[in-house]
C-alpha cells in the first residue's frame, strides 16, 4: 500500500509533470498571503529562467504534496479524494484570470526555450574560465 506522498505523486504524476501543469497545480493550491509570492516568482523567470528547472520544479512539487496532505483530511486517500480536493481548490483559486494566463504564458515561453538555458556562472566558475584562457 502506498503512503499519501507516493499516492499523490502517482495520481498527479508530479515527477514527470509538464512545467505548465505543475504550475497549474501550484496556482490552484496557493493560499492568499503565502510567504512565497508565486506571481513574482514566475515573473522572475524572465531574469532567471534556470530557476524553473533548478529550483521551482522541486519547490512546487513539495508545495503541492504538502497542500494536498493538509486539505485532504481523510485517513485513507484515494485518487478520487485527491482530485476532489484539487477541484475544490480550483473553485476557490485566488488568482484572477489575467494573472493565471500571464504565469502560464511565462512558463510556456521559458519551457519552449529550455534547451537554450545555461545557469548563470558562479564567481568560482568565472575565475576558472579566466584561468583556463591563460
Amino acid at each position: 500500500m502506498m503512503n499519501k506522498k507516493e499516492l499523490i505523486n502517482n495520481i498527479l504524476e508530479l515527477e514527470d509533470c509538464h512545467p505548465v501543469a505543475l504550475l497549474w497545480y501550484r496556482m490552484v493550491l496557493d493560499v492568499p498571503n503565502d510567504i512565497v509570492n508565486l506571481h513574482q516568482d514566475v515573473l522572475d523567470l524572465y531574469l532567471f529562467p534556470e530557476r524553473l528547472l533548478n529550483s521551482y520544479r522541486q519547490e512546487w512539487q513539495v508545495y503541492i504534496r504538502k497542500a494536498l496532505m493538509q486539505r485532504c483530511k481523510e485517513p485513507i486517500l484515494t485518487g478520487k479524494i485527491i482530485l476532489d480536493c484539487i477541484a475544490d481548490a480550483e473553485a476557490k483559486i485566488h488568482f484572477n484570470k489575467v494573472k493565471q494566463q500571464e504565469m502560464i504564458t511565462v512558463v510556456e515561453q521559458i519551457t519552449h526555450h529550455a534547451d537554450k538555458l545555461l545557469p548563470f556562472p558562479s564567481q568560482l566558475r568565472k575565475n576558472l574560465e579566466v584561468l583556463l584562457k591563460i
